[in-house]
């Protein structure tokens, strides 16, 4: 499934680290129909932003339920 929204910059500030500005924020996401599995987030800034180029992020996700080893920095 392919779902498109938008979302608040208050509610987006904590994901893009208050980086994308103005409203409202654009937001499509896909998902896998078998299984649920989000697999792509797209997060638009708006033109409001007052911005030259208005910020797109893609976030590609994969190997879900996937088990990764972390080691503590020494």
């Amino acid at each position: 499934y392919r779902v498109s929204g938008t979302a608040s910059q208050e509610t987006m500030g904590p994901i893009t680290s208050n980086t994308m500005t103005g409203e409202p924020v654009g937001l499509e996401l896909w998902i896998d129909a078998a299984n649920w599995n989000l697999h792509r987030v797209v997060v638009t800034e708006p033109e409001s932003s007052g911005k030259d180029e208005p910020a797109t992020w893609t976030m590609n996700l994969s190997n879900h339920d996937e088990q990764v080893p972390i080691e503590p920095p020494i």
